[in-house]
């Protein structure tokens, strides 16, 4: 299939929701503070939009990102994250997007801390 540009982001990239009319898709990026190989102090994400409310106490990341495919590679699309409301105890390992017309989105966790279907509205 080969290869593409892809924009420096930082931790897991988890599941992408298909392409619009314009070449545009959504990531779900999540970070696990204790998976210390992932950990880095280059995110350029938070360096240009900042850390949302929990995000700013919590250690983690649960976020979701707006890229654009288009010829030359793949670009980040200049909009702020959608920063996940933290829980207080637990991080949601979130393992699925799919996007619901210009709605938002359905996510899904797999196991941990238990199985977790949300959605999430776009407000733009």
């Amino acid at each position: 299939m080969g290869t593409t540009v892809f924009p420096h982001i930082p931790y897991r990239i988890t599941d992408v929701t298909e392409l619009d009319s314009e070449g545009r898709f959504w990531a779900i990026n999540y970070n696990f503070p204790k998976n210390t190989r992932l950990q880095t102090n280059n995110d350029p994400v938070t360096a240009r939009y900042g850390k949302g409310a929990t995000h700013a106490v919590r250690g983690g990341v649960e976020r979701l990102i707006e890229f654009r495919y288009e010829d030359g590679g793949i670009k980040l699309v200049d909009q702020p994250p959608i920063q996940l409301r933290l829980l207080p105890k637990h991080l949601r390992n979130w393992e699925g997007i799919v996007r619901v017309n210009d709605e938002g989105f359905l996510l899904i966790t797999d196991k941990y801390p238990t199985t977790i279907l949300g959605f999430v509205p776009l407000n733009r």
